[in-house]
């Protein structure tokens, strides 16, 4: 049994046993009060007192079970809310991180709609982190015209344009170079331009340097955290 469901099942228990206890003494003391004799009575009322005696006990024991539980319990809880943290932080790109993947690099102009196709290519290849020019794309990031040149979140972009990808290297790698795949199809669209993929065995992406601080969206509170 997990431990969050043993501490779950040992609440149910204490629960169960202070009913038990209640309802014996109740009904104890009805039974006491009726059709029995005073010998009848003592006799329960010992019986009584031995069988709340050995629930007492129990709790006890089952008390010290669950406080042994709650700081195992607890460090699980931390370690799962430090890993999803982490998880969120690096699909967030507010984290440096580290990777085998790919990188490209394209020797020539093209257009911001292109550029932003091929950043869309490698999110459906897998690609879990992505930069570039050393600048961290996220999700809200938007390629647009700077002039004769392109820009990414501000970050003014000049060829060879170089963007690097965390990802599966073969997977990504195979869905660009397929035929009729979208670097086939830019080279062919843009003469003269040249697009190299190379697989690496560890790439290491820089943290978004930018503000992309929600306005208006907010955490949806539950019943329970109201």
């Amino acid at each position: 049994m997990s431990r969050p469901g043993s501490i779950l099942h040992l609440t149910f228990v204490f629960f169960v046993l202070g009913v038990l206890i209640v309802v014996q003494l109740r009904t104890t003391s009805r039974a006491a009060t009726t059709s029995l004799t005073p010998s009848d009575q003592t006799r329960v009322l010992a019986n009584l007192v031995e069988s709340n005696a050995a629930l007492r006990d129990e709790i006890v024991e089952l008390e010290a079970t669950l406080a042994r539980l709650n700081p195992a319990d607890r460090a699980a809880s931390d370690a799962a809310l430090a890993a999803e943290l982490a998880r969120l932080l690096v699909i967030s790109g507010r984290v440096e991180v580290s990777g085998p993947g790919v990188r490209l690099e394209i020797s020539g102009q093209i257009n911001p709609l292109d550029m932003q196709d091929l950043i869309n290519e490698l999110r459906n290849a897998g690609a879990e982190a992505i930069a570039i020019d050393r600048h961290r794309v996220i999700v809200r990031s938007v390629v647009s015209r700077n002039g004769p040149d392109l820009s990414i979140d501000g970050w003014r972009l000049t060829p060879p344009y170089v963007i690097e990808a965390i990802g599966q290297p073969d997977t990504m790698q195979t869905a660009l170079l397929r035929r009729g795949g979208l670097v086939g199809l830019l080279e062919y669209a843009y003469p003269g331009l040249k697009i190299t993929i190379e697989k690496r065995d560890n790439l290491i992406l820089p943290a978004y340097s930018g503000h992309d601080e929600p306005k208006l969206a907010a955490p949806l509170q539950t019943s329970g955290s109201r």
